[in-house]
């Protein structure tokens, strides 16, 4: 069973964004881990970074539009961010 573990969390382009447009970094741990002859065994992974839009409104919960794997679909934090501000220009003051 994998483990992931929240270990960072932020806000990003704040002030930049629509009203109700939230542009969220998160950074994962991630732990395998198994159970085998009778004792619990840990297996670092790879940790995951991505980026998430969510959008919501005043009387709505957060939704999340776009979620963008680091290392997957963009090859760092500022390929990703670069490609959110020209490809989505509709979130932006």
């Amino acid at each position: 069973m994998i483990v992931k573990d929240l270990v960072e969390s932020k806000q990003l382009l704040a002030g930049e964004t629509e009203e109700h447009v939230y542009i969220v970094y998160e950074r994962y741990e991630n732990v395998d881990c198994q159970y085998r002859d009778k004792q619990f065994e840990e297996l670092e992974c790879d940790p995951e970074e991505r980026i998430q839009i969510l959008m919501g409104s005043s009387d709505s919960s957060l939704v999340v539009k776009e979620t963008l794997e680091i290392g997957k679909d963009h090859p760092s934090l500022e390929s990703a961010l670069d490609f959110i501000k020209t490809s989505k220009p509709d979130l932006f003051n």
